[in-house]
């Protein structure tokens, strides 16, 4: 999957960028970011850069904001849907009602290092917006979390 990603983004020039944006993005949500190779399509676009089909500076502009916009929108699901829709579907995953009140109760105590530490982690990075979102984690703080995880280069 990952070649056809950037044969496609090499073909397509700057839209590339979208496609990036898009790919990133989407990474960071339950379940879809399970599949999505958003970390090597990151290391392949900086190689890309380097031979200057990006420009290298704006291609940073691009991660970060999809890593920010997808983090908002996991959390967004999360507070949304919130603790009943983990309730309800959460056992087909991994997360019984048990498993659910212990990770409330880390949230609680733990919040802000789970949510950086995540982003150094796959399953993580995928799981931990929707978590947070849905254990009311305040978003100023989700967000300055996930803001200082970009900034040392994840």
């Amino acid at each position: 999957m990952l070649d056809y990603i950037v044969h496609f983004v090499e073909r397509v020039g700057h839209w590339g960028y979208f496609v990036i944006f898009f790919v990133v993005m989407v990474e960071c949500q339950a379940l879809l970011g399970l599949f999505m190779p958003g970390e090597s399509l990151v290391l392949v676009s900086g190689f890309l850069a380097a031979q200057e089909v990006f420009d290298l500076d704006v291609l940073i502009l691009v991660i970060f904001a999809a890593a920010v916009v997808g983090d908002s929108i996991g959390y967004e699901l999360g507070r949304q849907l919130g603790r009943s829709w983990l309730e309800q579907h959460g056992p087909r995953f991994g997360l019984p009602r048990e498993r659910l009140d212990h990770i409330e109760r880390f949230f609680a105590g733990h919040g802000g290092k789970s949510v950086f530490a995540s982003h150094f982690m796959h399953i993580g990075r995928a799981i931990t917006p929707f978590l947070a979102g849905s254990s009311r984690m305040p978003y100023l703080r989700f967000l300055s979390l996930t803001r200082l995880v970009a900034r040392s280069g994840r």
